[in-house]
């Protein structure tokens, strides 16, 4: 904590509980649902509100928030501001916290998909704080999304020096191996994650991503169903098992989960559009995938990000569609 902050005992305490629920849910994920980030984020509302400067405090419940948005818990417009707002107020109250740099710098990324805008940021909060684990991290989303593989290896490898404990930080690379297309190398870095925690729903959704992009589809689809069941059937990981079981097939199945999800997203609740177009897109319904893109597009889902490098969306590339959407997405980025 900075030694700028000087904070109520009270305000302390609370601090304190949130931070044993956020470590709590970084180390053992033994479920990634939206309470068990809320449960922190409370913790430190009420420590800003008994100590209104606070900034440890703030810059801690802006992670939390990011967090949210980019597992789609949160409306993009909703996690991301919020994300925002508690950063610079961080800032405001102590220019030298790496970790609102950090969560400016996502949402550069996650948001406005500005990836020079993004580097500079996460540049910053490494300078402030070369041993930050999820700064290091979130800069190898950064480099993934951006296809710079080779650097994004090397971020999320600095992440597991700093943090050796994080689960997070070595599914990570996987992820990114993931998008490299380099599937041996992720199942890998993955399964030594689920060997820590067999229930860790980012890992298995992120094995079950690349089995299926390794033709393993029954192995897949059994992932997927670890990381729903863990997940407490977040949308994210339905919509990844009904695009799986309709590759392999089973349509039916991935008509009722599609089907689910639409229903939701009709009647007021958000669902990851990103994720609804890729099942339309195994469906072989490509008009209705390219739908989905654009409500993804005008509701600013954080995955838009990625689109460049992600392989389930190998299939659209060729259709003019495509390229006009990445036109859109990346138009306030100089770096494309």
């Amino acid at each position: 904590m900075s030694s700028r902050a000087r904070p109520n005992a009270e305000a302390y305490d609370l601090y304190l509980r949130g931070t044993s629920e956020r470590m709590r849910s970084r180390f053992d994920r033994t479920s990634s649902t939206p309470e068990s980030y809320l449960v922190a984020i409370r913790f430190f509302e009420q420590a800003v509100a008994r100590d209104s400067s606070f900034a440890p405090a703030y810059a801690a419940m802006a992670s939390q928030f990011v967090i949210l948005g980019f597992f789609d818990y949160l409306r993009p417009a909703d996690a991301f501001p919020k994300a925002e707002a508690a950063a610079r107020k961080a800032l405001a109250l102590d220019p030298t916290l790496g970790e609102p740099h950090t969560v400016i710098a996502y949402v550069e990324l996650y948001h406005r998909w500005n990836f020079a805008r993004a580097e500079e940021q996460f540049r910053r909060a490494i300078d402030l704080a070369p041993n930050h684990a999820v700064s290091h991290q979130w800069y190898g989303n950064m480099l993934t999304a951006a296809g710079r593989f080779p650097e994004a290896v090397q971020a999320m490898r600095r992440a597991q020096e700093a943090d050796p404990l994080s689960l997070v930080a070595t599914a990570a690379e996987g992820w990114t191996q993931y998008y490299a297309r380099a599937y041996g190398e992720a199942l890998e870095l993955l399964g030594r994650a689920l060997a820590r925690n067999p229930d860790y729903a980012m890992a298995n959704l992120w094995r079950a991503w690349t089995l299926a992009e390794m033709d393993s589809l029954t192995a897949a689809i059994d992932a997927h169903r670890r990381a729903v069941a863990a997940s407490d059937s977040g949308a994210v990981f339905v919509a990844a098992l009904a695009r799986t079981l309709a590759r392999a097939g089973d349509r039916a199945t991935a008509e009722t989960l599609l089907r689910r999800l639409e229903t939701s997203s009709m009647t007021g609740g958000y669902v990851p559009s990103y994720e609804i177009a890729k099942i339309h897109e195994a469906l072989e319904r490509r008009d209705e995938a390219f739908a989905w893109l654009e409500r993804a597009r005008t509701q600013r889902s954080h995955s838009l990000a990625l689109i460049r490098v992600d392989p389930q969306l190998d299939a659209l590339r060729s259709d003019p569609r495509y390229a006009r959407l990445l036109e859109q997405v990346f138009a306030d980025d100089p770096d494309s």
